[in-house]
Parts: C-alpha cells; structure tokens; sequence
C-alpha cells in the first residue's frame, strides 16, 4: 500500500529538541507549533479565492447581521421570469434545502449568489467578510495534481502560514536570527488554520467520499466525470469557505452547492448528510435527492409560482408544513370566494330598488374590497414532490426486430486510457451472453469499473482483452450520467434534437421534435434556448426527447435519474417499464432500481463481474460502506483520531438527520465514529485461541429482510391475482350449485358432486391466498 503524499512531519513546541526538525531560536515564543519544512504544494502567494472556488465577482454589501440578503430580486432566462420580487434574509447557521422543480430556478438563483451571472432587478448581497464557495452541477477539477494534491489546494489559511514558515525557516538557516519572530508566528497562523489537524481531515473527507487509500495518490486526470465531480466536492468541504462555515457567523463562510450527489452511492450520501449537518456551517443546498435534504437541512425554501417558500425544519417536516398551509390557503379562497359570490348576489337583486339602494352600495364597496384583498389559490404543487406541477409525458419508439442474443461479452477487460506496462484493468474476465427483452441492473461499489464497462459495452472505449460481439439487428441507445453536460451547449435545443433524430429518420419534421421536447415540459420558447442556459435536469430532458424519437433495441443507462426531480423520474421509469427491448441499467437509486422490475443483475466488484437471474435485491446491493480512512503517525494521512470519526474534525463525525429520501435510498443516519485507530494499530496480535473466543462471542448480524421481488417471483404475483379472481369466482358458482341442490332431494348425487367440487376450489383458493399475502407482502403491497 503506497504511503500518503511525502511531507515532513510537523510537532508542537516541547517535543524533545531532537525530535525537533529546527531548534527554537533565542527570543523564539514557546508554544507555538514548529514546521519541518514547506510542503511541496505549498506557494508564497494561493490563487484568488475568486476563481478557484467556482465564483465570479460576488456582490457584497451590508447585509444586517445576515450571510447573504435578497430584496425585491428578479431572475430571468431568455423570455421567462424564474423569480419575481423574491425577499430572502439568510442567517448565519441556516442549512437551507433550496428545492423545486427542474428549470424552477434554482440552479440559476445559485449562480446569482456565487457572481456568475447578474439578477433583473432588486438587490443581492453577500456579507464583505464572508468566504464563499461554489459547486456547480458540472464541476470537475480540472486539474493534474494528485487527488491529495487537488483536495488541500484551497486551504489558503493553511497554505499560507505554511509557506511563510519555510521563507523564516530559511532565513533561519541563512544565519538570520530575526526571522525567529516570523517563523514563531508563522506557526501559530499554521495551527490556527488547522495545520495539524489537516491530514486527518484531508483523509477522513476523501475516505467519507469513496476514495481509497491508492486513489489518493492518483493524478486527477486519470479519473472519470463522476469522480472528478468528487474531487471537487472534497476541496469544496475542505476549502476556507467550507471550513469558515462552521464559524456560524457573518464573517464565516457560506457553501453554495448544486446537486451535490449526482454521483455518490448511498453510503457516500449518508456520510456527507453527516458531515454538513454535524458542520452547523452556513448552507444553499439544491438537490432532489430527499435522503441527503432530510439529514443535511435545518429548513427548506421552495421554488415555485415564481417566489421562494419559507419553511422551518427538515424536509419531511416540509412536505407536512405546506399540505397544511396548502389546505388552509385553499380553505381561505374558497370562503372568500364564496362571500363574494354572496355578496354579488345581493347587488344584482337590490341595487335597482330604491329601498335598498344604500344597503346595495355598502356591499358594492365592501364586494371592492374583497376582491383587491382577494387571496390567490394556491399554486399546484407537483405531487408529493417540491415545486410547480408540470404534466411531462415520455413514450420510447417501438424497438427494431433483432436476433435473440443482442450482446456477447468475450473475455472482457476494461479500463481506462490504453493499456500500458504495469496498468491492470479496473475489470477483467467478463463473460456474458445478453438476450433481447432482458432488463440486467448493473450493482457494485463506486470504482468496482460499472460505468467502465459500460461504456467498453457502448463502444466509447475500446475493450483491453477480450471481445464486445454486438448481435444482427442490435441499435444501441446509450444515456450516460455525463450525457446532460456533454450536450453542445451553444446549440439551440430544437435544432440539435431534429439534427440527431434526422440522422437516424430524415423523414422526422421539426414539428415532432417540438411536441417530444413538449412532451417533456420544455415548452414555447424554452425549446429555442440555447442548451447550455438551461437548467441540469432541462438538458436532461433534452437528451430524453432524442431518446423519444430515436429507435433503439438496446438501452444503456448509466444513473439516468440525475438531474432529474421526482416528477421526471416517475415518467422514466414508466416508459422504461413499458419498454419492449432490452435495458442494461447502472443506478444507485434504490427507487429506480426496483421500478425497472429487472430480470438479471450484473455484480461487479472485486475487479470482476457475473451476471445472475434476479432473485430479489438486498440493503447490500446499495449500502456499500466507505473505505475507513487509514491511520499514519508521522503526520500523514488522518492520524491522530482525537475521538472523531471519518467525517471530519471533532463534530462532524456524523449526522443528526434522519429520513427517508427516494434518490438518496434508505435512513440518513451518522455513520459511528471508529475506535482510536492508532491504539488499534498498535496492539499487539491476539493468540488465536483468543481470537476465536472473541469471534464466537461477537453477536452475529441478523440477515437482512429482502424487500423486493425477483423477476420470477413477480410473474408469479402477476399470475396469482389473476388466478386468484378466477378461483374464487368458480368458488362462488359452486357455492351456488351446492345451494340449490341442497333444496332438492332429488338432486343427492350432483350435491355430493358439487360439494366434492368446492371442497378442491376452496382448498385451491386458500393456498393460493397463502402464497399471495407471502408475495404481497415482499411487494410492499401489505
């Protein structure tokens, strides 16, 4: 196993003075931290924090004791308002779920608060003090440190104290005994910026995010999309304004962040819920995954009707809150409605008849009143989801005939760039036959080499070993979770949708590309905007509609649900559902996962992969723990516990949420903090009679309950309630024939018949039911 980045190790003042890698000076002041030497990624000057952290030229402003103030602001895309007149106070400490529908506004509101683009009308406002950062749905690094190198390079409280303790110390060395004050309090800024503690927090944040010890070390060129977007991330957490956060303060830091979890497993999900929640640091989360909203936020503000919702709590709370204010605003306009319709009633039948003339004119002006004060209804809500409701509808062409055997994997290796001396394939030795009409889940570990393969599959990289024989007939439609970005952004998505459906049906008019692009909500002018003004989950859409008009008898999706909302998803996975040819699926949504009713799951892991008949999916296949973050004492790596867990630094071991989340799978709960992994290391190794006592005594973990069907097993059920209504309508005919032949003494013979005959069908029934309420209750239907 490789050893962390080299770096000379660092110790408190006090250690022995040989320990010490430079002797305290005369006139040096005791206590301060002493540095062995610069570390090499360390410079004099860090870029501007403007740049690196994904912000333009943030407005800054006063802001009354607030981290950022919104008043009176209007945002606009092309022709469309997306907010108009919106108030937002954000308060130091807030852990905001910003949510809403796709093209809603958020992503957009996001932008407007980092400086990347400018507002309409109104005023907004980010504290002076405030450090800001920005993660965009489309942030990759872009960088060639190593991932180490990548996710320290914004930590320029940390950098720069380090720095000038390697000018002082060279000064030092040069002769120059009045460097000694600089060096001193050089090192009180290095451990005032956390220096001592970085690379445990270094480690304990790129481990919480699936990266494994060897990853550290790895170049970020060398990475795919989805992990880049994870690098980014870690810098983000790890950056002075993720770190000022949790000043809670106006003079803290505050996170912007967009759709964060886009590629993270569950368990990666679960670990950052925990880590901003334990933070207590200032937030902007835009997200659709419910499960990290639900762990991450102290209250959620929606998107939609064009202003923002304000609610205090969680997002299940969330979803509780505005049922009710719904129903109470309902409720309001409605009794409004109806005294006004009252009091219309007593002016067109009194207000001609001098008798009444001034009763008739009091209500004609209490009728003006009611109507300027009149409350609106509310805006339709999308379901049980956040923001507007907005009807997308989503069919796939009927796929093209071809041979049974679409897909043949011949001894298959994978991985990425070209095969060189002393690089191994992220998979190797796949062997697999894929037949038509097959749905195959593709499960494993982030890094087991899933989207590798997949796209070895594809034809976007070229297999290392081994063969990818596609059958007579097969069309492959391929929708990766990179697709949405790799859309030419400056191309009006009308024509680009007509261009790629042309290429396959020439015959296809501009007009049905209008109508699949309508279909899926992008609407009027929206679908003569440039791809790259539209929101994530809108380009997504744009993707889809080509995916509506483009025959293909082979699907490959690798997590299609990102940047979707919940609305979208549903739509996908019914036209999945409906879907006649074949679907190769790679997803860490549990939701979606289960609705693709999969006949095959392909498990990869361990740098292999099997393909199996579906025999019902487990916590396993979607709860794969982070590799826990390795231990050094020479300062490297995330030594020195000091009783915190992976997390991060003293508090933000775990999580405090709790909840349920479609996108995010089960339970946000905070991963418990290790035990001192230093003292762990250094116990001595137990006889192995004692290991074996410890081994029986350890409780052994329940079996995990399945909570799904296998394909078989679904037919099953399908079959059974079918049968079901038939054996019991056969039942209640015998019923009958018993009943009258019973009245009849003549009829002794067909009454014991008859009996004889309900007896076996009510013996049917009965097992048949049994087996039911066992299916049943598998399906979730209990």
């Amino acid at each position: 196993m490789r050893a962390l980045p080299q770096q000379r190790p660092l110790r408190r003042a006090g250690a022995p003075a040989a320990a010490r890698p430079w002797p305290r000076p005369a006139g040096a002041r005791p206590g301060a931290a002493v540095a062995a030497a610069a570390v090499a990624t360390a410079v004099a000057a860090p870029p501007a924090v403007a740049n690196d952290m994904g912000v333009g030229d943030v407005p800054r402003g006063e802001t009354a004791g607030a981290v950022a103030l919104m008043e009176g602001i209007t945002l606009q895309v092309g022709e469309r308002d997306l907010l108009q007149e919106v108030d937002w106070k954000l308060m130091p400490g807030h852990r905001v779920g910003l949510v809403g529908a796709n093209g809603a506004g958020k992503s957009t509101l996001l932008r407007a608060m980092a400086g990347l683009r400018t507002i309409q009308a109104g005023r907004l406002v980010v504290a002076p003090k405030v450090e800001l950062g920005y993660l965009s749905q489309t942030a990759v690094s872009g960088s060639t440190r190593t991932v180490w190198e990548e996710a320290r390079s914004q930590m320029h409280a940390m950098l720069r104290a380090e720095a000038a303790m390697e000018v002082a110390s060279h000064a030092m060395a040069a002769g120059d005994v009045s460097a000694a004050d600089d060096l001193a309090s050089s090192q009180e800024a290095f451990e005032a910026a956390g220096g001592f503690d970085a690379d445990r927090r270094i480690g304990g944040v790129l481990a919480g995010l699936g990266f494994s010890r060897e990853q550290w070390h790895r170049s970020c060129t060398e990475f795919s999309g989805g992990w880049q977007m994870r690098i980014a991330l870690a810098r983000l957490l790890l950056s002075d304004a993720g770190q000022a956060a949790s000043k809670g303060a106006a003079s803290g830091g505050l996170m912007l962040m967009d759709e964060p979890t886009n590629h993270l497993d569950s368990a990666a999900v679960k670990w950052l819920a925990g880590f901003l929640s334990a933070s207590g640091g200032t937030l902007v989360l835009v997200s659709h995954d419910e499960a990290l909203l639900q762990g991450a936020c102290d209250r959620i503000v929606e998107v939609r009707g064009k202003k923002l919702h304000h609610y205090v709590g969680n997002y299940e709370r969330f979803i509780e809150l505005r049922a009710e204010r719904e129903s109470q605003a309902a409720a309001t306009a409605a009794a409004t409605a109806a005294e006004i319709e009252r009091l219309e009633g007593f002016v067109a039948r009194f207000g001609a008849k001098a008798s009444k003339a001034s009763q008739a004119q009091s209500r004609q002006k209490q009728l003006e009143k009611l109507r300027d004060a009149a409350p609106e209804a509310p805006a339709a809500s999308s379901g049980a989801g956040p923001g507007d409701a907005r009807k997308v509808t989503l069919k796939l062409p009927t796929p093209p005939p071809c041979f049974t055997d679409v897909i043949e994997l011949q001894g298959v290796a994978a991985g990425w760039g070209e095969p060189g001396e002393g690089r191994t394939p992220i998979v190797s030795g796949v062997n697999a036959v894929i037949q038509k009409g097959q749905r195959v889940l593709v499960l494993g570990p982030n890094g087991a080499g899933k989207s590798t393969l997949l796209k070895t599959v594809g034809g976007g990289l070229a297999p290392w070993e081994g063969r990818v024989k596609l059958g007579e007939g097969a069309k492959l439609g391929v929708f990766s979770q990179d697709l949405a970005q790799e859309l030419p952004q400056d191309r009006v998505a009308l024509e680009y949708v007509s261009e790629r459906a042309r290429e396959v049906d020439a015959t296809i008019t501009l007009e049905k590309c209008r109508q699949a692009l309508g279909a899926l909500g992008l609407t009027g002018s929206m679908a003569m905007q440039t791809i790259g003004s539209l929101s994530g989950g809108e380009k997504a859409r744009v993707a889809l509609a080509v995916f509506a008009l483009v025959p293909a008898n082979v699907l490959l999706l690798d997590e299609a649900s990102n940047h979707l909302d919940a609305a979208t998803i549903d739509v996908l996975t019914g036209a999945l559902r409906d879907f006649a040819g074949t679907i190769i699926a790679i997803t860490h949504n549990r939701a979606f996962a289960e609705s693709l009713n999969a006949t095959h799951v392909l498990r990869v892991s361990g740098g292999s992969a099997a393909l199996s008949v579906n025999g019902g999916l487990r916590d396993a296949d979607f709860d794969h723990a982070p590799p826990a973050a390795p231990v050094s004492s020479n300062g490297n790596g995330s030594g020195g516990n000091n009783g915190s867990g992976v997390g991060g630094s003293g508090a933000q071991g775990g999580a405090k949420g709790k909840g349920k989340g479609k996108k995010g799978g089960s339970k946000v709960k905070a991963a418990p903090a290790p035990a001192a992994a230093p003292a762990a290391a250094a116990a001595p190794a137990r006889p192995a009679a004692a290991a074996v006592t410890a081994a029986a005594a350890a409780p052994k973990e329940a079996p995990r309950k399945r909570t799904t069907l296998s394909w078989a097993e679904r037919t099953e059920y399908e079959k059974l309630c079918k049968s079901l209504e038939k054996g019991r309508s056969e039942q209640a005919v015998l019923e009958a024939r018993v009943a009258a032949a019973s009245a009849d003494p003549s009829k002794r013979g067909e009454l014991e018949a008859a009996s004889a005959a309900l007896g076996a069908a009510a013996a049917r029934v009965e097992e048949m039911e049994l087996r039911w309420l066992e299916l049943a209750e598998l399906a979730g239907d209990l």
